[in-house]
């Protein structure tokens, strides 16, 4: 349906049939929210080449901003930096921050354990024991999306993303792990001793 309806709004799962000068923001604006909403959706090998070949510089009219997309969390992290841009756009417009604790659940959770597998993949604390073993349905999802996407390798970008993600988690989630299979406390204080370049 989502294919089908960005077919129509001119977008082409060829990528170099597409006008360059084509974004998202042509789309129509629920099926572009539909896809960032929905993982399994934004999953899809077509879907992300749209994105990132499309990716619009603005908000999209009619979206909700509290709160954000959990596929939008996730793109905070994406390897096109046009595609990092906007999600951080989008999340700059959160106007409930951070996110309450009852509604970071089911993709939100997702996102944050594919973020913090970003993170640690994408810097020198692979090494550190912050992510716990996979022990459910959360951790299979987690697992299925960091193979399919495509992270940033620069260490300054992923915590950039990171941070911007950080502000949005409730502070619930920052002194206890029980509920998830990350323990943000030690990747935030694992990050505290790099002496990479400073801008």
């Amino acid at each position: 349906m989502v294919i089908s309806a960005l077919s129509h709004a001119g977008f082409s799962q060829n990528i170099s049939d597409n006008d360059p000068q084509l974004t998202l923001s042509n789309a129509p604006s629920a099926v572009v929210y539909h896809m960032v909403c929905n993982l399994q959706i934004l999953q899809d090998s077509r879907i992300l080449s749209i994105i990132r070949a499309h990716s619009p510089s603005d908000l999209l009219p009619g979206w909700p901003v509290d709160p954000p997309p959990a596929g939008m969390l996730i793109l905070l992290v994406d390897e096109n930096p046009r595609v990092r841009e906007w999600a951080k756009y989008q999340a700059s417009k959160c106007k409930i921050v951070p996110i309450p604790k009852e509604k970071f659940v089911g993709p939100y959770a997702v996102a944050l354990e594919a973020i913090a597998h970003a993170v640690l993949a994408g810097t020198d604390l692979s090494s550190s024991a912050t992510l716990a073993a996979p022990t459910d349905d959360t951790a299979t999802a987690t697992s299925n999306i960091f193979r399919i996407f495509s992270y940033t390798t620069d260490p300054a970008d992923l915590w950039s993303g990171f941070c911007t993600f950080l502000r949005l988690i409730p502070p619930e989630l920052l002194t206890s792990s029980t509920n998830h299979n990350v323990d943000l406390r030690r990747l935030v204080i694992g990050h505290l001793h790099d002496t990479g370049p400073r801008q």
